[in-house]
């Protein structure tokens, strides 16, 4: 990748945000913005530049954390972001809260005396968006424990190991174990045992919690593939919540419904969203027109019959977020 291209990527994620570069997948994130990031920090940069690589390993940060869950790869990527940055308050932020979820109550109180020298020096505008913490009590425990294996296993995936992820996750069993591990074999693109761990969760009893990083590490196969939908179609009256953070239909989802969202109608959206996809993965014109005449406000359905009339073919997840660019900003 050439220079120039390197900063238009990196320039595109920062613009467009973390929500918007984790939609790519980890494989894209892995492959493609990591690669970027090392490349320029690599290069003598001038300040425009230190500052977009600071920006963007601010990104990266947020990352590890939404996506990634994993605290400890967040926080170097932030501390490295705030040697190249020192006077961003949001960083300091950022470091604070993370110390502070790992348990490192002093220092993240440092962190906080810091930034509330920072904030005085600014100014309060400069920073009256970021509230100075003033409860300093310690909890009982930390969020994250050396003890807990799903975090450690969460902070090999966000450190490109999911072998020793899985090896952190030998013999656990239920339904968080099942997802860590699909979420492993996604980062090894390896769809067939990803699907096997789904259905492991469908076969077992209760609740399910799906999150961002649970489409961030699904493997690309699956996005296209119809016993994935079935088989989220057929769960989704047990899931507690779902982070609807895969390409435009579950972000958007229908408008006429998402304007009067609440706790009622949340499966009903999660299931059109399961259903949109099936028919994508199946070519299924008929059942992307019924959709689209139910909610004409709902842009997906258009946009995947122009595809399909266009090409042939189902739109995969990076033609989906190729007709939906955030911000109209356009990868090289």
């Amino acid at each position: 990748m050439q220079a120039q291209e390197v900063v238009c990527l990196l320039n595109a994620c920062c613009d467009n945000g973390f929500m918007w570069t984790g939609l790519h997948g980890y494989r894209w994130v892995t492959l493609t913005f990591l690669p970027a990031l090392r490349a320029l920090s690599s290069s003598r940069a001038s300040p425009n530049r230190q500052l977009l690589l600071a920006k963007s390993y601010s990104l990266l940060g947020d990352i590890y954390f939404v996506f990634g869950v994993a605290p400890c790869a967040a926080l170097g990527a932030y501390r490295r972001a705030l040697r190249l940055d020192s006077k961003n308050e949001e960083l300091l932020r950022d470091i604070g809260d993370m110390l502070f979820i790992l348990g490192r109550y002093e220092a993240s109180w440092k962190v906080e005396d810091r930034l509330s020298c920072l904030h005085a020096t600014l100014g309060a505008q400069a920073s009256e968006a970021i509230p100075i913490c003033t409860d300093r009590r310690k909890p009982s425990h930390p969020l994250c424990m050396k003890e807990n294996l799903f975090w450690l296993a969460s902070e090999h995936l966000a450190r490109c190991q999911p072998r020793a992820a899985l090896r952190r996750l030998e013999n656990k069993r239920g339904v968080r174990a099942c997802r860590l591990r699909m979420m492993a074999f996604g980062a090894m693109e390896d769809a067939e045992a990803a699907m096997r761990e789904c259905h492991r969760v469908e076969k077992m009893r209760g609740s399910i919690e799906w999150s961002s990083a649970d489409w961030f590490f699904l493997p690309s196969a699956l996005w296209n593939e119809p016993d994935f939908w079935r088989t989220m179609l057929r769960m989704t009256p047990r899931f507690t919540n779902v982070s609807l953070d895969s390409p435009r239909s579950e972000i958007q989802g229908p408008p006429e419904l998402l304007d009067r969202a609440g706790k009622t109608n949340w499966a009903e959206i999660h299931r059109l969203a399961f259903e949109f996809h099936l028919a994508c993965a199946l070519g299924d014109t008929c059942k992307l027109q019924s959709l689209s005449r139910a909610f004409p406000l709902w842009p997906d359905c258009r946009v995947a019959l122009q595809h399909l009339r266009r090409t042939g073919r189902p739109p995969t997840r990076d033609d989906l977020l190729r007709y939906f660019q955030i911000g109209g900003e356009k990868l090289p």
